[in-house]
C-alpha cells in the first residue's frame, strides 16, 4: 500500500490504508482540500492521469514503490496562471509581427508556402484557446464581454490569415498582420491587465471578509 504522496511538490504521509489511485484522490479531497481548491494534475511514476471533479479516468492499484504526484490549485491560482501565460504569449507574438511582416512582404505573389509562418500561427491558435479557457475560469466573478469580443476578432483574423495563406497572397497577409492583428493583440494586453487588477481586488475583498487567504492548503477539521 502507498505510504505517502507528493502534493504540490511536498511529501505528505498517508495515515490510512489506500490501495488505488481513486482511494488517494478521495482521501485528499476529504481531508486536505478546502472548498476553494481542486485537483488539477495527477501523475503516477511521472505518467499523467486524467482527473475531473475528483475522479480519475483510469484507476490504478498502487504499491509502496509508486510515486504519486498531485497538483492542487484554487480557481484564483488557475486564473492568474492562465492570465500570465496568455499575456506572455501575446507579448511574444506582438514582437514577432514586424519581422514576419517584412519577410512576407518580400515574397513573390504565389510563391510556395513558407515554413516560418506555421509556428506563428500555432502560437496564435494557442493564445485564442488560452483566453477562451480564461474566460471560462473567471466568467462567474468578472465581466468578460470585452475580452471575449477582442478574442473573437483575433480568431477572425486567424481564419482570414489561413485563407490568405492558402491563396499565397503574401503582401495582403503582411498587411493583415500589421493593421489588424497588432491592434487586436494590444487590446488583449489591455484587457488582461484590467482583468488581473480586478482579480486581485476581488481576492483582497474576499480575504478581508473571511480573514483568511485562499492561497494556502489547510487540513479540514
Amino acid at each position: 500500500m502507498l505510504k505517502s504522496i507528493n502534493l504540490n511538490g511536498k511529501k505528505v504521509p498517508i495515515p490510512v490504508p489506500v490501495r488505488t489511485l481513486q482511494d488517494v484522490v478521495g482521501w485528499v479531497v476529504e481531508h486536505l482540500l478546502t472548498q476553494d481548491r481542486v485537483i488539477t494534475k495527477i501523475s503516477v511514476d511521472q505518467v499523467a492521469v486524467e482527473v475531473e471533479e475528483g475522479h480519475v479516468a483510469s484507476d490504478i492499484v498502487l504499491e509502496s514503490h509508486h510515486r504519486v504526484d498531485l497538483r492542487v490549485d484554487s480557481p484564483f491560482d488557475l486564473s492568474l496562471q492562465t492570465l500570465d501565460a496568455s499575456r506572455n504569449l501575446t507579448t511574444v507574438l506582438e514582437r514577432q509581427i514586424d519581422s514576419l511582416a517584412v519577410r512576407l512582404w518580400k515574397l513573390k505573389e504565389n510563391e510556395a508556402s513558407v515554413p516560418f509562418v506555421e509556428p506563428f500561427l500555432s502560437d496564435l491558435s494557442l493564445l485564442i484557446d488560452l483566453i477562451d479557457h480564461l474566460i471560462l475560469l473567471v466568467s462567474e466573478k468578472l465581466t468578460v464581454t470585452n475580452v471575449k469580443n477582442v478574442n473573437l476578432e483575433i480568431h477572425k483574423v486567424f481564419l482570414r490569415f489561413r485563407e490568405i495563406e492558402k491563396n499565397r497572397h503574401w503582401k495582403e497577409l503582411s498587411a493583415l498582420l500589421v493593421k489588424s492583428l497588432r491592434s487586436g493583440l494590444y487590446d488583449i494586453i489591455g484587457e488582461l491587465d484590467g482583468m488581473q487588477r480586478s482579480l486581485f481586488e476581488l481576492q483582497t475583498g474576499n480575504n478581508g471578509r473571511d480573514g483568511s487567504s485562499s492561497l494556502s492548503i489547510t487540513m479540514k477539521s
